[in-house]
């Protein structure tokens, strides 16, 4: 968010405070509210949503820390800024603890000081969002892809169904045209080669509408609209002459002048000295729509098997004689003269693995009826390599294996989709797992500079706090020791105990500070070996302890000669405090320098007690420290530094005692990181 978009909320009871305040920040392009107690102040935030709050803690109705309690409920991610003045560290530290992000002591002298403090948290709430953001974004992203995995997997179990309920309903059509053929009744006719309707039966005159009477009035041509067609075929009346029946298409025409086909099976006869014809007609609609549904289903299971890639297969244990489909024939690659009764020469075609398998499981089909589904690699009589499904299937009769019946199929799109999609989700595990690791990371970073930022707080106002009463106590000490020196009351010692004790307790405020603080590199280039020479001839070896130099880097870098100083002088000092209780023949610091794999390196060897396994992996972390004296920030500082100027630190225990830190650098020039 950029600052002429952000909104403030000033809550202060002190008009002489919140106004200049307010004029400040509206001249930087900030948009001010303002509220002059706690109360009215959490009303204007409901009603504003400002993104950013500054409230002083001592006021009338709600003071600031019911405000900042109140604000840290409602609105967790609105960054609070405490703009006080009682100068006391436990409200300092409630704040903090409450929910508020910073904290700036009153009189502000400097604008900048809250200009800077503000840009600072609307930074950091802009990273918690964004944080939060991409989180979001990647969990809808793997909600996303497992509904499309899903979907996937509905979609073939889809396939699957569609292909059984095809194979129902064509198992159901079959035997619809079973019972409709067993069903069936024939109506019987008698009549006259001229054509005069001779006799009926009840079936005729119930399937053409006409009473018995009404038919007997009647010609043959009159209900059979294809009789005389049928009497110009060529051979039919030789054929009929000889006594010998005749089947015969046909088509009738009910009494409602509908019609209907027929099959007719007449032979001519000879009553009373009549030649006549007598024709047994079956109404045949039931079987034409039937013949044409099972054309049909053939033609849709001819295409669906072309579709699906699969094929039936039928192994007669009677005969031993096998029956395949077309599908199979063209699954296999081979011609209509490729014979399928020898299963030494159909197994021939399974993969060189798969093959003994596949006749394993169709002898023991044979032999246990034992039904098997398997999936394996298939070589076509082209040479291509496929997936196939190849199932089988006993029929037993009298506890033995008659039949054998079977599918086989092609699965090689299917096992290519399957992998890609096992490749797939696995590259999705792995974003999900990098992407995971890049939050936690950023997250561990956030929280990292947050500890610091709070630290860094705390310890400002420590500082504050504490070289007040230290200013005090010197100022004591030295009346004391000006009056009472030299009176014969031997209290120099303890004076000067006194005045080295306020001394340290100086230095560590100084540390703790200048670690908190954010300081720019002054990069200077710089001739490595010299400079180190010139750095080691001034510092101060404790007696007893002797420094070897080994200086072969031979190069120049930018550095900032200060702050890389403090960075060696740290090591010394540990090295040196390391060998307190080692033996005389090992009190001997060893530096070096040097240049590999495109970078310097300086190290600082001793021969002490080194460092635990347990304090190792902590050893880098602010606070930490393995000694009995000092806050713990050296290895922190000097981490700090390295970093700033793009390069690192690392410690390791040296075999047969000691340690070796190693200070590092890019010999390319690096952006520091500030």
């Amino acid at each position: 968010m950029s600052e002429p978009d952000a909104t403030v909320l000033i809550i202060d009871d002190e008009e002489a405070v919140r106004r200049p305040m307010a004029m400040y920040l509206v001249a930087r392009g900030f948009r001010v509210l303002e509220a002059v107690d706690g109360r009215s102040g959490v009303e204007a935030f409901r009603r504003e949503q400002p993104q950013l709050v500054l409230v002083d803690l001592r006021m009338p109705e709600m003071d600031g820390l019911g405000v900042i309690e109140v604000l840290s409920r409602e609105a967790a991610q609105t960054p609070v800024i405490v703009v006080s003045g009682t100068g006391r560290i436990e409200d300092a530290v409630e704040a903090l603890h409450r929910g508020a992000w910073d904290y700036v002591v009153k009189p502000i002298e400097d604008m900048a000081v809250l200009l800077h403090a503000i840009r600072r948290a609307l930074e950091r709430g802009l990273l918690i969002r964004e944080n939060e953001f991409y989180r979001e974004h990647l969990e809808q992203q793997v909600r996303q892809r497992t509904a499309e995995l899903e979907a996937a997997n509905q979609s073939l179990a889809a396939e699957v169904d569609v292909r059984r309920q095809a194979e129902a309903q064509l198992r159901e059509s079959e035997q619809r045209f079973r019972a409709v053929i067993e069903q069936a009744a024939d109506g019987f006719c008698l009549h006259a080669m001229d054509g005069r309707i001779l006799d009926v039966n009840q079936r005729t005159c119930d399937t053409l509408g006409y009473s018995r009477e009404e038919l007997l009035s009647m010609g043959i041509r009159d209900v059979e609209m294809t009789y005389d067609k049928h009497m110009y075929l060529e051979g039919l009346e030789e054929q009929l002459a000889s006594g010998e029946p005749v089947t015969l298409d046909g088509l009738q025409r009910r009494k409602d002048g509908t019609t209907f086909p027929v099959e007719v099976r007449a032979r001519q006869l000879a009553l009373s000295g009549q030649l006549c014809m007598v024709a047994l007609a079956r109404d045949v609609t039931e079987r034409k729509r039937a013949e044409q549904a099972i054309q049909k289903s053939e033609a849709l299971l001819r295409e669906t098997q072309a579709i699906t890639k699969v094929g039936g297969w039928e192994y007669d244990v009677a005969t031993g004689s096998i029956a395949w489909t077309d599908e199979v024939r063209w699954l296999y690659g081979v011609g209509p003269d490729f014979d399928p009764n020898d299963i030494a020469a159909d197994t021939s075609f399974y993969a060189p693995e798969a093959a003994p398998v596949v006749r394993h499981a169709f002898e023991r089909a044979l032999s246990h009826a034992e039904p098997y589904d398997l999936t394996v690699e298939f070589i076509r009589a082209n040479g291509e390599r496929i997936w196939v499904r190849t199932m089988g299937r006993p029929e037993v009769q009298d506890g033995k294996v008659v039949r054998i019946s079977g599918n086989f199929m092609d699965i090689t799109e299917r096992k290519q989709a399957e992998a890609a999609l096992a490749q797939h989700q696995h590259h999705l595990e792995e974003l999900v797992d990098e992407r995971t690791r890049d939050l936690k990371a950023a997250q561990e970073e956030l929280l990292r500079k947050e500890r610091l930022a709070s630290l860094g707080q705390v310890i400002a106002t420590v500082a504050h706090e504490i070289r007040n009463p230290l200013a005090t106590i010197r100022t004591s000490v030295f009346t004391v020791d000006e009056r009472v020196r030299g009176k014969g009351l031997d209290v120099e010692r303890p004076l000067d105990r006194v005045e080295r004790s306020i001394d340290r307790c100086d230095a560590i405020i100084e540390e703790l500070l200048d670690y908190t603080r954010a300081h720019g590199l002054r990069r200077v280039v710089t001739r490595i070996d010299e400079w180190l020479e010139r750095m080691l001839d001034e510092y101060p070896v404790p007696e007893g302890i002797e420094i070897e130099r080994r200086l072969a880097a031979g190069v120049e870098l930018s550095i900032d000669p200060e702050r890389f100083r403090r960075c060696l002088i740290n090591l010394l000092d540990n090295a040196w405090q390391s060998l307190a209780d080692v033996a005389e023949d090992r009190n001997k610091i060893i530096v070096d320098s040097a240049v590999a794999d495109d970078r310097l390196r300086v190290r600082v060897m001793d021969r002490g007690a080194g460092v635990s396994p347990g304090a190792m992996p902590r050893i880098f972390e602010p606070l930490f420290s393995t000694k009995g004296f000092g806050v713990g920030l050296g290895l922190s500082f000097v981490k700090q530094v390295m970093e700033q100027h793009g390069g690192g630190v690392e410690l390791e225990n040296r075999p047969g005692g000691g340690t070796a830190a190693t200070l590092w650098l890019p010999l390319s020039p690096t952006a520091p990181a500030e």
